[in-house]
């Protein structure tokens, strides 16, 4: 794969917008901002919008190491 694929896929880099992060979490994430907009599309649809359902729907977790 390519450069920016490898680093979403190592967690160097948001999964959904590509912002980096200082290292590398070793798995996919999403950033915060990220994250908050997902919650907040849920909460519309009166979903579940807890970490626990993004972890299971789409495997991933929310970054906790800061951005660039």
């Amino acid at each position: 794969m390519g450069g920016i694929a490898d680093d979403a896929i190592e967690g160097f880099a948001c999964k959904w917008c590509g912002v980096y992060f200082l290292e590398s979490h070793g798995y996919p994430v999403i950033c915060v901002g990220c994250f908050r907009e997902w919650k907040a599309n849920r909460r519309k649809e009166g979903k579940s919008c807890a970490v626990a359902s993004l972890l299971q729907q789409c495997g991933l977790q929310v970054a906790s190491i800061k951005e660039l």
